[in-house]
Order: structure tokens, then C-alpha cells, then sequence
């Protein structure tokens, strides 16, 4: 009888151990999409008032949002903002606004993914939506 008991609660021990881990990890991925959803705003933010032809004009925010990406962004996200980053320091003439657009629209639905773990919105309606590239002569 006493070893059952301590069977038991060896058991009830173990699987509320289990337990805890489980949920501290959920947690701590939950607290990751957060700050990720957050520093991607801000990103998104600081690209968009990047003035791309005076290369001056928001550079401390986009520099600022850019090395805090690097921290927090994953993998996917880290490359197509390299895409994004390429295309605003070549020549105007080497790339076009739509190439430009097509990098953020790629950016914005990596982050889509990171933070929502998938998305079924095509990049062909978030071409609409993402004026980034494009956006009233700016960075065009």
C-alpha cells in the first residue's frame, strides 16, 4: 500500500513536471511572436518612411529597426529583408519600383508567416495593400 502511494505520486509528479515544461515552452514561443510581431511593425514602420532617393531622410530608424530584426527575426524574415535592404542601395536604374514593391511584398508575407505560422493571402493581393516601393512618387 505505501508503495503504491509513492508510486503514485512519483507518477503525479512526473507528469505534472511534464506539465509545467510544456507550458513554460508555449510561453516562451508566445512571448517570441510578440516581440517579433512588434519589432516587425516597427520595421515596417521605419522602411516605409525611409526616403529611399535622399537615402538620409528616416536611415537612423530603418538602421535602428534593421540590426534589431537581426536579434529577433527568423530566418526567412532575416533573407528577404537582405532582399529588401539590397534593393534600396542600388542604382535607380538597375532596379525598378515594382522589383522594389515585389522585395517588401515578399518581406511583409515572410513575417505574415513567422507571426501568424501561415497565411493564405497571395503576393499578388498584398501588391495592393503594401505601398512600399511604390507609394506616391517615393521611393519609385
Amino acid at each position: 500500500m505505501v508503495l503504491e502511494t509513492v508510486l503514485a505520486a512519483l507518477v503525479a509528479s512526473a507528469f505534472g513536471s511534464a506539465a509545467y515544461l510544456y507550458q513554460k515552452s508555449v510561453d516562451r514561443k508566445e512571448a517570441l511572436i510578440e516581440k517579433r510581431r512588434v519589432a516587425y511593425e516597427a520595421a515596417l514602420k521605419a522602411l516605409y518612411a525611409f526616403d529611399f532617393r535622399n537615402r538620409e531622410s528616416g536611415k537612423e530608424a530603418y538602421d535602428f529597426a534593421r540590426v534589431q530584426l537581426a536579434l529577433l527575426a527568423s530566418d526567412e524574415v532575416l533573407r528577404e529583408l537582405a532582399m529588401v535592404h539590397e534593393g534600396t542601395h542600388v542604382d535607380d536604374n538597375a532596379i525598378g519600383s515594382g522589383d522594389l514593391n515585389q522585395r517588401a511584398v515578399d518581406l511583409v508575407r515572410a513575417m505574415r508567416e513567422d507571426v501568424f505560422e501561415k497565411t493564405e493571402v497571395a503576393n499578388s493581393d498584398l501588391e495592393y495593400i503594401v505601398p512600399i516601393g511604390t507609394y506616391s512618387g517615393r521611393m519609385e
